[in-house]
């Protein structure tokens, strides 16, 4: 596994008085041979998030906290469980398309990482814990997690009050991802991937601004 960011602060991020909560998210990104055509719009798209997510904090008494991984064979850990403002732009260089697609491995290890990041301060009554995965593909190189596994690691992270989202451009991929009991599952065409980001982005700000949950088909 790669690790090529270090967090600036390792410890549990814990409440104050001056926040009304936080928002936890982790994003899974697919980085495979197959995501060649779509990587500087997604690139693009990740860095154009971070951005408006940073302007969101200042207006907001809710705090954003956030992991982005890629995966293809392995899992890179591009930012882990970092404030918002403290996140810099990811650069063509962390993330490019390589490799196959490990996609049990990085649902597996990514809900295992999101959940040791945020159990120690993750509020069910004041906060938000969102998990989602994006990718074109469907698995076909894991092995430290196979379907019954990471189907197990799905459901009792979705018990803790995570919300576990699939969004993907392959239907066979995306119809996997039913069968693993994600939270919600969403079908984009690969056609369509900036539009999927953008409604991406808005539902994430929508819970960090209003507290509501995901949702890719909501009406802005």
């Amino acid at each position: 596994m790669h690790n090529s960011f270090v967090p600036l602060n390792q410890n549990p991020i814990a409440m104050d008085e001056k926040h009304s909560g936080t928002l936890y998210y982790h994003v899974l990104l697919d980085a495979s041979g197959s995501m060649s055509r779509n990587i500087k719009e997604v690139l693009e798209e990740i860095n154009d998030k971070l951005k408006l997510l940073k302007e969101d904090s200042s207006t907001s008494s809710k705090r954003c906290v956030a992991s982005i991984w890629s995966f293809t064979t392995s899992v890179n850990r591009l930012r882990e469980h970092q404030f918002v403002q403290e996140i810099p732009s990811i650069q063509p260089e962390e993330y490019f398309a390589s490799g196959m697609t490990a996609l049990y491995d990085a649902v597996g290890l990514g809900l295992s990482a999101f959940h040791q990041n945020i159990s120690g301060s993750f509020n069910k009554e004041t906060d938000q814990a969102i998990f989602i995965v994006f990718t074109d593909g469907m698995e076909n190189s894991s092995r430290e997690y196979n379907y019954s596994k990471v189907q197990d690691v799905i459901a009792v992270n979705k018990s803790r009050g995570y919300e576990v989202i699939f969004i993907g451009s392959d239907m066979q991929a995306y119809q996997e991802s039913k069968d693993l009991s994600f939270g919600v599952s969403y079908y984009v065409d690969q056609q369509n991937t900036k539009e999927a980001f953008m409604k991406m982005k808005e539902s994430i700000r929508a819970s960090y601004l209003r507290g509501e949950k995901f949702n890719l088909d909501r009406d802005e």
